[in-house]
């Protein structure tokens, strides 16, 4: 039995990137969450001082008997000055709307996170405090328990009992790589368990997670 330890070929980290052109894959989300709400409110307070000025140097232009090329290019120039007044608190407006956005995702992830650690303590004290199992069980799966936290991995797959079930085995991943996994521990021969795909590579399922965490926001 092997005991090498699996890699990343570079065929996977070129199908699983990180990066989106110069950003990391989160940063770009974040980047891109907030450059939304930026790029509306920069848009419509830059509309609103134009038809602004348009209401206060209309009258001046038609006096003047300025063309209307003339007209635009005046409103043009205007525009970088009246860019210079709203892009402070299109910044500051952003940055709350996507900082009130993440927060509301931090809260849903808490109570995940709660839910789960919940989950678990309440498994582990029905495992050792209800009388599931009597007490010679208990010490044998503690023995069991305490003989495989001093194994390594190369020693784990080893032992006789673990090869007899079979626990070790090796996915492809679809790309020509066989990526070693380890089997559920349940062997059921009437209903078998189906393995269709190895453990995600490195950032394989970025794209989908932050695709669902924005739907909420939508």
């Amino acid at each position: 039995m092997s005991n090498a330890t699996p890699t990343i070929s570079d065929a996977q980290k070129e199908t699983c990137p990180r990066t989106f052109f110069f950003l990391p894959t989160l940063d770009f989300y974040i980047f891109r969450e907030f450059m939304i709400p930026f790029s509306i409110l920069l848009f419509a307070f830059t509309f609103l001082f134009l038809i602004g000025d348009v209401f206060n140097d209309l009258s001046d232009l038609l006096e003047h008997k300025a063309s209307l090329q003339l007209s635009a290019r005046y409103f043009l120039l205007k525009m970088p000055g009246n860019i210079r007044f709203v892009l402070p608190i299109s910044v500051l407006l952003a940055c709350m709307y996507t900082l009130a956005n993440f927060g509301r995702l931090l809260r849903l992830w808490g109570v995940v996170l709660l839910g789960n650690l919940a989950g678990t303590l309440l498994v582990a004290w029905v495992m050792l405090e209800l009388p599931i199992f009597d007490s010679k069980t208990d010490v044998a799966f503690l023995e069991v328990g305490r003989k495989v936290m001093k194994n390594d991995i190369s020693q784990m797959f080893a032992d006789p009992q673990v090869a007899a079930r079979g626990m070790r085995m090796d996915l492809d991943d679809g790309h020509g790589n066989r990526l070693p996994s380890v089997r559920a521990p349940m062997v059921m021969s009437a209903t078998p368990l189906a393995y269709d795909r190895p453990s995600p590579r490195l950032g394989e399922h970025t794209a989908e997670i932050l695709a669902e965490l924005e739907e909420p926001a939508k």
